[in-house]
């Protein structure tokens, strides 16, 4: 699942930075970071609704189960 949410976030927001960390795969726990252009003078909501929006299909299945975000715009 790991390589899917970087594959996914490198092809929707480009970013300069990713870290994807899998906390804790049996219950479908990951930690991303990203910084990207994309999100320049998006509010910090927003930026967190883009990506929960992006993997709902399997957060809503389960598949993961925690999704915890840092997402920063590179101009800051």
């Amino acid at each position: 699942m790991e390589g899917t949410i970087r594959e996914r976030l490198t092809n929707t927001f480009a970013p300069i930075e990713l870290n994807v960390v899998t906390v804790d795969a049996q219950s479908g726990s990951y930690d991303v970071k990203v910084v990207s252009k994309t999100f320049d003078n998006v509010p910090l909501r927003e930026r967190h609704q883009m990506i929960n929006k992006l993997f709902e299909e399997e957060l809503l299945s389960g598949t993961i189960h925690s999704l915890t975000i840092s997402a920063k715009p590179a101009n800051k």
